[in-house]
């Protein structure tokens, strides 16, 4: 079968939300949800008024040091500037753990899983396991 199963819509970031806007008012199906997958700075151009005319943001933190600082000194920015404007359409932001190893316990690093359960985000891990009767 050749058929997409969801429609895909290329758009640089400072158009992509009216690009989603025009793909909504000439479809005529109806969507729950619509996923943004952006560049992972907010020093791209539009990134940041994109990012400010969403509902949500899931955005992924590694068990990297660096890229857990930095990916924690995005989410607190961003909550941040909810706090200060109220009226921006932005509803919340969660986390969520990628590139995890599968162990029976994980706490990658105790001190920033500790400061988002304190941020009150959610959090998700993804564990990569493989479908059994594939090689490890």
């Amino acid at each position: 079968m050749k058929k997409k199963v969801y429609p895909v819509i290329t758009a640089k970031p400072d158009c992509a939300k009216d690009a989603a806007d025009d793909f909504l008012e000439k479809d005529e199906r109806e969507f729950d949800v619509f996923f943004f997958d952006l560049p992972g700075t907010v020093n791209a151009r539009g990134i940041f008024k994109s990012i400010m005319n969403m509902d949500y943001i899931f955005t992924p933190i590694i068990p990297d040091r660096m890229a857990m600082q930095s990916s924690m000194s995005f989410v607190t920015a961003i909550q941040d500037f909810m706090a200060a404007n109220p009226n921006v359409p932005l509803r919340g932001i969660h986390v969520f753990w990628n590139r995890v190893k599968e162990s029976a316990k994980f706490v990658p690093y105790p001190l920033p899983f500790f400061i988002l359960l304190q941020l009150n985000l959610l959090t998700i891990i993804f564990l990569n396991k493989k479908c059994k009767g594939t090689k490890k």
